[in-house]
């Protein structure tokens, strides 16, 4: 398939704009997480440092399954997160952290949804969807313009399951991106096609537009 873009440069999207950093995450829902983690409750926090050690622990592996230097580059962001431009957010029932996100300000009125994962044995009850509304919540009160995520076109699939229907829609495929046949989707949001989410032939639409990258 010939690569197509769109107007997004992943590598340099925003880069000339002085970086703004993010309010303050906003309190979240609770929900209830049931399967292997029991009937406690959800919870939402912001990072801390002294999370550090757990946070590479269980998510360097999976991203180095995708990424050659996913554990460089967690480690990275991690400490980069005292400086600001850069909110990271963690699921966790009792002490077990389930899931998080990872955003980064890519200049004024625009976002990167860096990372967003949840604990394979718990994937599927619901936490993926609370960070992402947690996300969500906090663009529109910061009258966000875009947000973007990119993806390995080996998961792409099941990341737009959680993200299309929240408003992400396809941008871009990013050949060879990380290396000979690591290739990157692009996924972009917006006011717009949050509210275009709401139809389910729309959603129904994007998703089939990313099924057939597999194809092509």
């Amino acid at each position: 398939m010939p690569r197509r873009e769109g107007e997004i440069c992943t590598t340099a999207a925003g880069s000339r704009d002085a970086a703004q950093p993010p309010v303050p995450t906003v309190p979240t829902p609770r929900i209830a997480c049931d399967g292997r983690a029991g009937r406690e409750t959800l919870r939402l926090r912001s990072y801390q440092a002294v999370d550090a050690g757990r946070v590479v622990q269980l998510v360097a592996d999976a991203l180095e399954r995708l990424y050659p230097t996913g554990g460089e580059w967690l480690d990275r962001k991690l400490r980069s997160l005292d400086g600001g431009g850069v909110r990271c957010t963690l699921a966790e029932v009792g002490c077990t952290l389930l899931g998080l996100t990872i955003e980064t300000v890519k200049g004024l009125g625009r976002r990167k949804l860096s990372t967003i994962w949840v604990n394979e044995a718990v994937r599927g009850r619901g936490i993926g969807t609370a960070l992402i509304d947690s996300c969500l919540a906090n663009w529109r009160r910061e009258l966000l313009k875009e947000a973007y995520v990119t993806a390995s076109l080996q998961v792409v699939e099941a990341v737009a399951l959680l993200l299309v229907p929240a408003g992400f829609q396809f941008r871009a495929l990013e050949l060879d991106r990380y290396g000979a046949g690591r290739d990157e989707v692009v996924l972009a949001w917006s006011p717009a096609s949050r509210g275009a989410s709401a139809d389910r032939g729309w959603v129904d639409e994007q998703l089939g537009e990313l099924q057939a990258l597999h194809k092509d």
